[in-house]
């Protein structure tokens, strides 16, 4: 019963921990949404955020996601020749992701109690791009959803 009390006081305080330093760094992370520009740093906080690219040329994605919930619909988008990045870390909440169902998907994205989550078929026949997801998840869900999935 002891082990159990400080399991549970070791999650609240790392709890209040993430909470302050998440409102600390609000301000000072990145957020750029310009829906045609070939990188953008999606940032959502506490909050419920969504955001739809239509660029040309992606090449980058960031997105940070703490107590909230983030939807990057990438399903308008044309890869760059060389496909994109898409970095993602997920704290106390969850990211969806959502590419066209012609794109292959490349995970390096690691969860630590938490889920990365794919729907849909994992490799097209003939895929018309690449993306590169990486990152991390902790104590949230990170979900890749083909477009013919939603």
């Amino acid at each position: 019963m002891r082990l159990i009390g400080k399991i549970v006081r070791w999650f609240f305080l790392m709890n209040v921990f993430f909470v302050v330093a998440a409102k600390a760094l609000q301000r000072q992370l990145p957020d750029n949404r310009d829906s045609d520009a070939p990188e953008a740093d999606v940032t959502s906080m506490f909050e419920e955020s969504t955001w739809s690219s239509n660029a040309s040329d992606l090449r980058r994605v960031g997105i940070i996601t703490a107590y909230g919930q983030s939807t990057v619909d990438l399903s308008n988008t044309t890869l760059s020749a060389t496909g994109a990045e898409v970095n993602v870390f997920t704290g106390f909440g969850e990211t969806e992701i959502i590419v066209p169902a012609d794109w292959n998907v490349i995970s390096d994205h690691a969860a630590i109690a938490g889920a990365l989550e794919r729907r849909g078929d994992d490799l097209p026949e003939n895929p018309r791009g690449t993306i590169h997801l990486g990152g991390i998840t902790v104590f949230g869900a990170t979900i890749v959803i083909r477009a013919e999935a939603v």
